[in-house]
Formats: structure tokens, C-alpha cells, sequence
């Protein structure tokens, strides 16, 4: 149907940018510390707190999606996590900091990029959920080919690091913007409890 089609356009945003963030993180947190003279078995120690935050974040975000509602979870999630790769911008310099930050990241994002995925399996029909889902994730890998790509550019041109954090960390507010976005244009056309609770039975298109 013409809303589920705008829904999948607005949600494949909040899929770019969360996995967008995620990678450049992950990829750039070891040259961070590094250039602050952290060792690798340290800087192993930090970015395992990334993968432990995603982990809880993913894993819980369709529960609290179900029981608070879409922008509840979501908006905080993204706005946070957009916060937390800020502060990861200045506070590379120590194995706490880092590590508090980078968990705080694979945390929030763990949740917009769950959320994400738990509502790409809400909004289609049970025959084309797998391609939905699929297609979702799919530009999720495309963000982390270029979230990389940029911070690579910025770094290129003199930036530092964490100038170049703080504009990866847009890339969180853009998720929020279009997370409420999404919540507009789906809470009449697919009938789901965008405010929290059970979620509806989805009707099947005509």
C-alpha cells in the first residue's frame, strides 16, 4: 500500500544512519586511542564495550518499543547515541572515558538499530516480512560504506577527531527526525500501537 511504501522509505534513514554510526565507532575508536599512546590490549578492552552495548540495546529495543511506544524508545536512543560519539570525540584520551562511551554508543544505537529492524517486521504482511527486513538492513550495510567513506574525506582534509565525531554524530539527530517522521506517516496507515502497548494486527493490503 502507498503508506506501508512511504513507511519503508522513512524507516530505511533511522537503518542508514544508526549502522552508519556503529562502524565508523568501531572503526575508529582503535586510531583514537592509539594517537593517544593507549596500548592495543587496552583499546581491545574499550571497543569489546561496544559490541556489549549493542548487544543489550538490540536485544531489548522490540520489548520496550512494545511497551512504551516508537518514539519513546527511538528518538531518545538516537539522540543519545549521537551524544555519546561526541563525547567519544574528546574523551579518547582515557581507557574509562572511551570505554563508558563506546559502550554508551553500541548501547543507544543498539536501540534505534533494533528498533529499527523489530519495526520493519511490524509494518509488512507475513509474505514479504523477509524482503522488508531485508531491504532494511540492507541500507544499514550502504550507511556503513559511507559513514566510513566521510570520516575518511573529513580526516583527508585536516579534521580532527573530534570534529569529525561531532558531524558522525549528526548522523543520530537525522535517525531522530525521521524516527518521528516514520511515526507520523505509519500510526493510521498500518494500525499499529505506535503509542505503546500490544501491537495491532496489521491488515493485509487489497
Amino acid at each position: 500500500t502507498e503508506g506501508r511504501a512511504l513507511g519503508t522509505l522513512l524507516l530505511w534513514i533511522p537503518f542508514f544512519m544508526g549502522f552508519g554510526v556503529l562502524t565508523v565507532v568501531t572503526l575508529w575508536t582503535p586510531a583514537l586511542l592509539r594517537l593517544n599512546g593507549i596500548s592495543p590490549s587496552n583499546t581491545a578492552f574499550v571497543v569489546a564495550f561496544n559490541g556489549l552495548g549493542g548487544f543489550l540495546g538490540q536485544s531489548t529495543a522490540g520489548r520496550l518499543m512494545q511497551r512504551f511506544g516508537i518514539l519513546p524508545v527511538l528518538v531518545p536512543a538516537f539522540l543519545l547515541g549521537g551524544a555519546a560519539t561526541v563525547g567519544l570525540g574528546y574523551g579518547a584520551s582515557s581507557v574509562a572515558l572511551a570505554a563508558t562511551f563506546v559502550g554508551l554508543v553500541g548501547l543507544f544505537m543498539g536501540f534505534g538499530t533494533g528498533g529499527a529492524i523489530a519495526l520493519a517486521a511490524i509494518i509488512y504482511p507475513t509474505p514479504i516480512r523477509s524482503t522488508g527486513v531485508g531491504w532494511g538492513m540492507a541500507m544499514g550495510r550502504f550507511g556503513q560504506i559511507v559513514d566510513p567513506l566521510v570520516a575518511g574525506a573529513l580526516l583527508s582534509n585536516g579534521w580532527t577527531a573530534d570534529r569529525i565525531m561531532i558531524v558522525i554524530a549528526g548522523a543520530g539527530l537525522i535517525g531522530a527526525v525521521f524516527a518521528v517522521l516514520f511515526w507520523l506517516a505509519m500510526r493510521d496507515a498500518s494500525r499499529i500501537a505506535l503509542d505503546g502497548g500490544a501491537p495491532a494486527k496489521i491488515p493485509r493490503p487489497v
